[in-house]
């Protein structure tokens, strides 16, 4: 039987890329005296790219210095990390600074729940912007027997953006899972409520699923 086949052929310029990389990171943690619990680490890379084109004008290589230092503390059911990053690039260049808490309560033996805030502080240098955030997210797990799962999570958030204005707002969602052998079967309900300098956003999703495994 004859078959007819119609395609474009579009012809494509030769273009080379070279990425080379470098990457070291350390750790260190105190687990005997009063600091027991804290961590220290350090993540350092360095990227060198050069591109070898035809139309060199339309890319430009991603070169990366990124250095990010931190530590974080566990103690009980508390846990909190702090970072700040250093990410210089030839594109996308920013510093973040990270704070984050948690607190990890078990409630019973099928049962927990989580609550923390994070604050994170972002200074864009190529465009000269500034994002300051705040979330705070508590979380509710249950799993009453070996195949039913419940899981519930609100989150506030609250970021301030030189730009972009700021952008607040609460969200909620549940999800209840059983699940036997390759079979799941799922609910979830999802409620968000965002307010920000350009618009305001309310609305409600509710998923209905079953998944099969082979």
């Amino acid at each position: 039987q004859t078959v007819l086949m119609d395609y474009d052929l579009a012809p494509q310029g030769a273009n080379t890329v070279n990425t080379s990389n470098f990457g070291v990171s350390g750790r260190y943690d105190l687990e005997k005296g009063p600091l027991h619990g804290l961590g220290l680490y350090a993540h350092y890379l360095d990227q060198g790219q050069t591109i070898t084109s035809a139309q060199p004008a339309q890319f430009v290589p991603n070169s990366v210095v990124d250095l990010t230092i931190g530590s974080d503390y566990r103690r009980g059911e508390l846990f909190a990390n702090v970072d700040y990053d250093w990410h210089h690039a030839s594109i996308g260049p920013y510093d973040q600074f990270e704070a984050d808490l948690r607190w990890v309560h078990p409630l019973s033996s099928t049962a927990s729940f989580t609550l923390g805030p994070t604050y994170t502080s972002t200074q864009y240098y190529s465009t000269g912007d500034q994002m300051d955030s705040i979330f705070v997210v508590g979380s509710f797990q249950y799993q009453p027997t070996r195949d039913l799962r419940f899981a519930a999570s609100a989150s506030w958030q609250d970021q301030r953006d030189r730009l972009f204005g700021n952008t607040n707002g609460l969200e909620e969602d549940a999800q209840i899972q059983w699940t036997h052998r390759q079979v799941s079967v799922f609910l979830m309900f999802r409620n968000s409520s965002i307010r920000s300098t350009a618009q305001e956003t309310d609305y409600q999703t509710l998923q209905i699923g079953i998944r099969r495994r082979f």
